[in-house]
């Protein structure tokens, strides 16, 4: 069956008239999916978001995968999505940065299958026929012992034994309700960032474009770029543990017994700060006091020895103004940021609490929002804890955590049933 789906939005670029862009797509829930013959989904949620803020007209048509893979390379579509990297269509089209995570977990009966040596080398393997695991797993040596077309003969091969353990989308496991998903441990291996490939012909066209589509996606991602509440969990096991020390040396404990009064030129430190560093411009000599601090200097020699894991540390002052960072942040005042935000909210809130922490994005239904860095293909999570110094909160320390490293760190493994979050810390 074909659906069709043509949204008429405003005219992108007036002087060469009305735009209308055809992406090409196929059904693959919960990113894309037929609701009352209409196409829903995260990624077409992710994407309708993105046109409509561009003002870019387009229309999407459901095709079997490989006609829209041809689509793209003889012209007749102006793109091709969710979809992973492909090599083979590189020549002719270029992928934007992610709309939505494919979450990869291998998925066992037995936790012990998880933990055995060589894995996972040593045990019978099962995916679905032509996914992107297959194609992964056959790239890195590990042929599977079982293929199948559909997900629910992929869990009974499990079920009865025929395989140790699968290789999924934990977001498709989650929607199956073949096999109790609260019986399955389970452990990452990757996220898998899905994009739309558009034609080098409409890029050539209209080169800015793939620049404008990314520049919008951040407020797009909704749903699509989230973690689980047990993937949060797991993280904020790790970085509890990592950062036990740091948070009691003897500088940060300095720094917090003699905060600095708020800095009543703000707004104009904000500005230079912003500037000198989008321009890169010389920095004023209170910037570069700052970068080189005591204080600074410590958190960037923990985070250098830490860089597998975290990408930068910084603390801001109850007020909002930065005090010390590992890196040169993109902004000198943080008053605004969710980060601190909610976290001193927290901090008035539970007083007693020994482990409070703050994830950026965490919600009823979201263990926290995942930023994927351009420059250096990262997935980077905040995590923010208060710091008190007599019983009240002065700062927020933020650390910029690069989720699949932690997770694979921890060896994720995870009971699906069980969501009871660390003491102390605040995971709805």
């Amino acid at each position: 069956m074909r659906f069709l789906l043509a949204l008429a939005l405003c005219i992108w670029l007036p002087v060469q008239g009305a735009v209308m862009l055809r992406l090409d797509t196929n059904l693959a829930p919960p990113y894309q999916l037929s609701h009352d013959g209409r196409l829903a989904g995260l990624a077409v949620e992710a994407l309708q978001c993105v046109m409509h803020q561009l003002q870019v007209g387009y229309q999407m048509e459901v095709v079997p995968w490989r006609r829209a893979k041809n689509n793209v390379r003889n012209g007749q579509s102006d793109g091709v999505f969710s979809v992973m990297q492909l090599p083979e269509l590189e020549p002719y089209a270029r992928l934007s940065s992610p709309l939505v995570l494919e979450k990869w977990y291998w998925f066992a009966l037995d936790s012990g299958q998880l933990q055995v040596e060589n894995f996972p080398a040593s045990l019978r393997i099962g995916v679905l026929r032509g996914s992107n695991q297959q194609s992964w797993l056959e790239e890195n040596g590990w042929m599977p012992s079982q293929t199948v077309n559909h997900l629910d003969s992929l869990l009974r091969l499990l079920a009865i034994g025929r395989v140790d353990v699968i290789l999924a989308d934990q977001q498709v496991i989650q929607r199956q309700q073949q096999l109790d998903s609260s019986r399955l441990s389970s452990r990452f291996e990757r996220y898998v960032p899905l994009g739309v490939y558009f034609s080098s012909r409409l890029l050539a066209q209209r080169p800015e474009f793939l620049a404008q589509f990314n520049a919008q996606l951040p407020t797009c991602h909704g749903a699509g770029l989230t973690m689980s509440e047990s993937e949060a969990r797991q993280l904020r096991l790790i970085v509890d543990q990592d950062v036990a020390d740091l948070l009691q040396q003897p500088s940060l404990q300095q720094l917090l017994a003699r905060m600095p009064a708020p800095d009543p030129d703000w707004r104009n430190r904000d500005r230079v700060w912003q500037q000198s560093v989008k321009h890169d411009d010389p920095y004023p000599h209170w910037m570069v006091s700052l970068l080189s601090s005591p204080i600074s200097q410590t958190l960037a020699a923990w985070q250098q020895r830490h860089a597998a894991r975290y990408s930068e540390i910084f603390i801001s002052s109850a007020h909002g103004e930065l005090l010390a960072t590992s890196v040169v942040t993109s902004d000198y005042w943080q008053g605004d940021e969710e980060k601190v935000r909610e976290t001193l909210r927290l901090a008035a809130l539970h007083p007693d609490a020994e482990s409070l922490s703050w994830l950026d994005g965490q919600h009823e239904e979201s263990g926290g929002h995942i930023d994927f860095d351009d420059s250096t293909h990262d997935f980077i999570a905040h995590l923010s804890y208060p710091l008190r110094y007599q019983g009240k909160a002065v700062a927020v320390v933020t650390f910029g955590v690069k989720v699949e490293s932690v997770l694979r760190h921890a060896g994720g493994l995870i009971r699906a049933g069980k969501q009871n979050p660390l003491p102390g810390s605040i995971v709805n």
